[in-house]
């Protein structure tokens, strides 16, 4: 069971190492969010296998594709459901027209990937119903090719019976050889027709006919049962990573914002260090030694995350006035 939940906990997205430091009641909460992203994997896979076996007619090479692109689709799902997640870092407040906007085209991407999720496990829902619609089309069509067939030989029959039975009006004594080469056409015709409907019969029915199934999805009026459960299951991760971000004293989040925050500030803070140093040694030590001053000058008040911009210092004196145009 532990393998289990540690498998949900890796599903749900998040960053495991610090989940494993949460209490009891986070990693529950994490763990299902994991559970209904595990869900969302199995489904993609098995619903795209079923669509690649029934394109490529060999089911180890669907399976193992089907298997592929579930990962893939999971990973950009991870994605999608990631870029939900609450703020843990200062920034900008953005509007709410670009928030709605961005939620929105994301949530236009989810339900994308539904419909083609929930499509091949609806065909594979009314698969009888289809098979059969499928056959039903299948003796239409070899059932018209046979008519045209005929049509269009026994056209061909009748004009050589004409021209046989015109020769043997004329000359019947000494016709026997034109008589023998109209009827060896004849017979020909008559047996290139039985021989292509036959033809024309193994192929049709041979032939799968997947994007017929497809078109009778759309003609056929099936209720998507498959799309609205997927919208439920889909869509659960997205209603726990929200309902997460509202506890503000969550355990979780505070730990990554604290562990984020260290990282940067730590960066941060070589980063000047070095560049310091570089600086240092762009200038001559004696052009030092004369006085020149190489400090660090931060415009805002929360380096290095800058959302809070120092204000502009007043100058007091005319010298103040043209130190800061010369050197800011």
């Amino acid at each position: 069971m532990n393998s289990i939940f540690d498998l949900f906990l890796k599903f749900s997205g998040d960053d495991y190492p610090l989940l494993v430091q949460c209490g009891k009641q986070v990693r529950v909460r994490f763990a299902l969010n994991g559970s209904f992203v595990f869900l969302f994997f199995v489904i993609s896979s098995f619903s795209l296998s079923f669509a690649l076996t029934e394109i490529f007619q060999y089911e180890i090479i669907g399976y193992f594709l089907g298997f592929c692109f579930g990962i893939v689709l999971t990973n950009i799902y991870l994605l999608l459901i990631y870029t939900y997640n609450e703020r843990v870092l200062p920034s900008l407040t953005p509007s709410k027209l670009s928030i709605y906007f961005s939620h929105g085209i994301r949530t236009l991407f989810l339900l994308f990937l539904l419909l083609i999720i929930s499509l091949p496990l609806e065909i594979h829902r009314n698969r009888a119903y289809l098979n059969g619609k499928i056959s039903q089309y299948k003796i239409e069509k070899i059932q018209a090719y046979e008519t045209k067939t005929k049509i269009t030989y026994e056209k061909i029959i009748t004009d050589l019976e004409s021209r046989m039975n015109r020769i043997n009006r004329l000359d019947a004594t000494n016709s026997s050889e034109q008589v023998t080469f109209y009827s060896a056409i004849i017979q020909k015709k008559e047996e290139a027709i039985v021989q292509k409907i036959a033809l024309m019969r193994e192929r049709i029915n041979y032939s799968h006919f997947f994007t017929r199934k497809i078109i009778f999805y759309f003609d056929t009026g099936f209720t998507p049962i498959y799309l609205i459960l997927l919208v439920l299951v889909f869509f659960t991760p997205l209603f726990l990573k929200l309902a997460n971000s509202l506890f503000k004293s969550n355990e979780f989040i505070n730990k990554k914002r604290t562990v984020y925050q260290a990282i940067i500030d730590k960066e941060y803070n070589k980063f000047k260090i070095a560049y310091e140093f570089e600086m240092t040694k762009f200038y001559e030590m004696e052009k030092i030694n004369k006085g020149i001053s190489i400090s660090w000058t931060e415009n805002f008040q929360n380096p290095p995350y800058n959302t809070i911009k120092n204000k502009l210092p007043v100058p007091q004196s005319e010298e103040d006035l043209k130190n800061w145009i010369r050197y800011g």
